[in-house]
């Protein structure tokens, strides 16, 4: 990966010369602006972009036009993984019922300014998938900038950081100029990053059933155990990636 030609590419857009010295048979894109300059090379052009913002749907999608292009076997497809994951989910989630827990993702929290994920977007959609209720859902967008009074009035149960690095952080009060230690989630050590492996599970991708299992886990202490996601999750890298997991790997990517 380190010795892959790039240069080709600049921003969203592609140098359709020195694309086509690489001699490609197919072109795989995401959205419109990567498309711009390669309809006429006759070369195939796949746009991956979907409009929708749901972790399940989106990342299946995905993973069927994956399979369809490269004629992929569909018996250990995401589809089959999210069925699996979402009967371990489905007792946690009766037993919750109506009594959820409020929760927020933060987007970042740089320079005093905090932004969380709201409405309508891929991180409110695992927030409430998992059995919570998404404090910032009354505003739609992946940005949405509050301040600390707010947080204070909303005091979630269950904060995670988008980004993956800053748990520690509010756990133990280090913003400038905000107080984190009087956020109930805080005091209950409910505060978890994102795990990061083949991509941010914050966002729709190839691990996203794991995520399904592991936040609910996290949300709902008592009724997933630690060890069963910990040995599901070694399993599901051999079955989806023939990878073999070790302990090492394991805490990288989960990061709690």
């Amino acid at each position: 990966m380190e010795n892959i030609n790039t240069t080709f590419v600049q921003g969203f857009n592609a140098n359709v010369e020195e694309l086509m010295n690489l001699k490609p048979d197919i072109i795989l894109v995401y959205g419109e602006t990567q498309k711009e300059g390669l309809d006429k090379i006759g070369v195939p052009v796949i746009d991956f972009y979907q409009d929708d913002s749901r972790n399940e749907e989106w990342s299946v999608k995905i993973d069927e036009l994956m399979r369809e292009i490269f004629e992929e076997k569909k018996s250990d497809s995401l589809k089959v993984e999210w069925d699996k994951a979402n009967e371990i989910v489905k007792e946690t989630l009766e037993k919750v019922g109506d009594n959820k827990k409020k929760a927020i993702m933060i987007n970042t929290n740089e320079a005093g300014i905090i932004a969380v994920r709201g409405g309508n977007y891929y991180g409110d959609d695992w927030l409430v998938k998992t059995g919570l209720i998404n404090c910032a859902s009354a505003t739609d967008g992946d940005g949405v900038q509050v301040s600390m009074e707010q947080i204070y009035e909303w005091n979630p149960d269950v904060i995670y950081d988008f980004g993956g690095t800053n748990a520690s952080k509010y756990l133990n009060n280090e913003f400038s100029g905000q107080d984190w230690s009087k956020i109930s989630a805080v005091k209950n050590k409910q505060v978890y990053n994102m795990p990061r492996g083949m991509y941010n599970w914050g966002a729709p991708n190839v691990e996203s059933p794991l995520n399904l299992i592991w936040m609910t886990m996290k949300n709902y202490d008592g009724n997933i155990e630690e060890e069963f996601f910990k040995d599901y999750m070694f399993s599901y890298y051999e079955r989806q990636f023939d990878l073999k997991l070790n302990d090492d790997l394991y805490k990288s990517i989960i990061a709690n």
